[in-house]
């Protein structure tokens, strides 16, 4: 464990100390989290048709909408059952549906946000680490879950391992 520390350590010296200071100046983190609470942000979904609509979802206090780009926050998870938001999306081609993932399954809204109706038929684990829609079907929604199970599984190889994360290519529009 040290040496992992010790080479994150270096690593993040080296970086910051070979950046020119024009780059450095250039990207600027700036703390965005009135009325937002809950633990940690786990998952950020933007709008893709207006960037202030922004979705967070918490450890443990659920989902929060942002119409301001993230000035200000309003809970957003009215028919959740569980508060840890592992994963939240939009989706593009109808920007009022959302789909969440949580450690108890998988939750959609129609309404961009203000309800959540649970859609967990045919799962076989409930634990959704990662969620994304295939970007010319929006009826195709792909889940990463912890145990391998999936509406239908492409996991070939993965032999049940922990997914944190799914993403589609946009250039060939596979997962």
């Amino acid at each position: 464990m040290k040496k992992i520390i010790t080479i994150l350590t270096v690593g993040l010296l080296l970086f910051t100390t070979f950046i020119p200071s024009n780059v450095q100046a250039v990207g600027r983190w700036e703390e965005r989290n009135s009325n937002l609470w809950g633990g940690n942000v786990l998952s950020l979904a933007i709008d893709p048709n207006n960037s202030l609509v922004v979705f967070a979802g918490t450890s443990e206090g659920g989902i929060f909408k942002s119409t301001n780009s993230g000035s200000s926050w309003v809970r957003s998870d009215g028919g959740l059952t569980d508060f840890t938001i592992n994963a939240v999306v939009i989706d593009k081609n109808n920007t009022s549906i959302l789909y969440a993932g949580t450690f108890n399954g998988m939750f959609k809204s129609t309404n961009n946000g203000s309800s959540w109706t649970a859609i967990n038929s045919g799962l076989t684990t409930l634990l959704i680490k990662s969620i994304a829609i295939d970007p010319t079907n929006s009826q195709l929604v792909y889940i990463g879950t912890y145990g391998g199970g999936s509406w239908a599984a492409i996991n070939i190889d993965l032999l049940n391992l922990l997914v944190n994360d799914v993403a589609i290519d946009p250039a060939l529009n596979k997962i």
